[in-house]
């Protein structure tokens, strides 16, 4: 592994690192374009923006592996909330589910039936 890829995956990792950037004015604006904001809110605000300009739209939640069951659940239910925001609003959005989000790593039955 590069040195350069072990940096990137330690720092992913750090709940300092986090917390500086998410308070970093740059770091802000050099997301903005791909990820509007924190709360879901903020993301159905920027689809219903490029639906109104005929732009369809991908939507995840951020976070990767879970390490628990409940997680998953967590997990399923929130992306349900946002599949039925994006219907009631009538939004071109797709979602994008992560297999280890759900709990692949776990159980694969398991998250066959979360889907």
């Amino acid at each position: 592994m590069g040195i350069g890829r072990e940096i990137l995956l330690k720092g992913s990792h750090s709940q300092w690192l986090a917390a500086q950037l998410t308070r970093r004015r740059f770091t802000r604006k050099a997301v903005q374009r791909f990820m509007p904001g924190e709360r879901l809110e903020d993301a159905l605000i920027a689809v219903e923006e490029l639906s109104g300009k005929n732009i369809s739209t991908i939507l995840t939640l951020l976070g990767e592996n879970v390490t628990r069951s409940e997680e998953a659940d967590t997990v399923k239910h929130d992306y349900l909330d946002v599949l039925q925001k994006v219907s009631e609003r009538d939004l071109n959005a797709d979602i994008s589910i992560k297999p280890t989000q759900i709990g692949i790593d776990l159980d694969i039955d398991t998250t066959h039936e979360r889907i």
